[in-house]
């Protein structure tokens, strides 16, 4: 149970057997709050199986599910039992937060609508993930990741536009559902210490997805057009270097001359074709050419901080283990190791930015297994104790 962190107080339940669910409550604990991830009988389906455990079961617990669920505790709970329903009515009646992921199934599983939660628990903030929102005409339908990608422009933006569109990696768009759960329970947490209510906070991943194309949308609604997989050609490009990929990013005009400066292209500062961003952009392929010799022949890392003595935006592509070793994720402690009773022992991603008293990171909770039989910490939403082991 965590003890420190700026949402120390709070005590969160997951009911959620996908990513966006898992991810939203994994941000929270990292936070200092107190998650408890209800799990039906038998427990989390991806506790077995998931994208890096190849489909199939196994005896190690899946990769993504450690990762997912470090920092919580876990209760296993037969909802369609009487005592089941009724542990579950008691931890609601304690809880700050509610993350309900798959939404519109665990409510109906719950036999309850957003309406009667927040009026036998007014206090209570619900983060309703699903693919499409709680209303409309997609709410009741199902979604993945790759479907999800496609009806928001991810994919239609993403590969060689003489190529079939590429999908995102394959949980990226479920933590960015549950990402902005994350940012809307929180706000409704805020405003209920002004309120002394609570509120249900509707995410429809499908509308998350879409807000990260904004100029696929704004640009159609604004001129018409429709904008189409380019290949990504410079001014961002991606080019081969000696070791491995880096990547340009030059958008000002500052950037370009210091770009021409630093690869020792001046002579492309003179020429009338490549004067604005606008002549550079009827140039794109030439100049993608050219810049790709000259970084062929470089290091990707040493051309990535020679760079920024100039102030030229590079970027380089790093493979999994200079991931692990870069100065950054070193520095601050990014990659801890931890030891489970099911899994070896390996090195998991810390939270995504530092901040004074945030806990340390623990590893994910076997099935049923919380920090104590009576849970005392729930006490601080209630006079009562409350006994979370049937």
């Amino acid at each position: 149970m965590n003890s420190v962190g700026p949402l120390s107080d709070l005590l969160v339940l997951e009911g959620a057997d996908d990513v966006a669910g898992a991810f939203a409550g994994k941000c929270l604990a990292g936070l200092g709050a107190r998650v408890i991830k209800l799990e039906p009988r038998g427990g989390d389906p991806l506790r077995k199986v998931g994208p890096f455990s190849g489909g199939e079961p196994h005896s190690e617990r899946s990769a993504l599910f450690l990762w997912l669920n470090t920092n919580k505790e876990s209760v296993e709970l037969d909802r369609s039992s009487i005592a089941g329903r009724g542990l579950l009515r008691q931890l609601l009646g304690r809880a700050d937060i509610l993350i309900a992921s798959p939404a519109v199934a665990l409510l109906e599983e719950l036999g309850v609508t957003t309406e009667s939660l927040s009026g036998r628990y007014p206090k209570l903030v619900v983060g309703a993930i699903s693919p499409f929102g709680l209303t409309g005409p997609y709410s009741a339908w199902t979604a993945d990741d790759l479907v999800l990608s496609a009806m928001t422009g991810w994919m239609h933006m993403s590969g060689q536009p003489d190529r079939e569109p590429l999908s995102t990696f394959e949980t990226l768009p479920s933590a960015v559902a549950g990402l902005a759960a994350v940012s809307g329970v929180l706000a409704a947490i805020a405003e209920r210490s002004q309120s002394g209510t609570g509120q249900v906070i509707d995410i429809s991943a499908q509308e998350v997805l879409a807000l990260c194309t904004p100029y696929i949308v704004l640009g159609h609604s604004y001129t018409g057009v429709e904008r189409r997989r380019s290949g990504m050609p410079f001014p961002m490009t991606i080019v081969g270097a000696s070791d491995g990929y880096l990547g340009i990013n030059v958008l000002t005009q500052a950037q370009w001359e210091a770009l021409c400066s630093f690869t020792g292209m001046t002579d492309l500062l003179d020429d009338p074709d490549f004067s604005t961003p606008l002549a550079r952009a009827g140039h794109a392929a030439d100049l993608t050419g050219r810049f790709a010799d000259w970084a062929a022949k470089k290091m990707k890392e040493e051309v990535f901080r020679e760079g920024q003595q100039w102030r030229v935006p590079f970027g380089f592509v790093p493979t999994i283990s200079e991931i692990l070793g870069l100065e950054t994720h070193v520095a601050r402690e990014f990659f801890q190791s931890l030891s489970h009773p099911e899994a070896d022992s390996g090195l998991y991603p810390g939270m995504p930015f530092k901040m004074r008293g945030l806990p340390g990171l623990s590893r994910a909770p076997m099935l049923d297994e919380q920090t104590d039989a009576t849970s005392d910490g729930l006490q601080r939403t209630s006079q009562r104790p409350l006994e979370v082991r049937e």
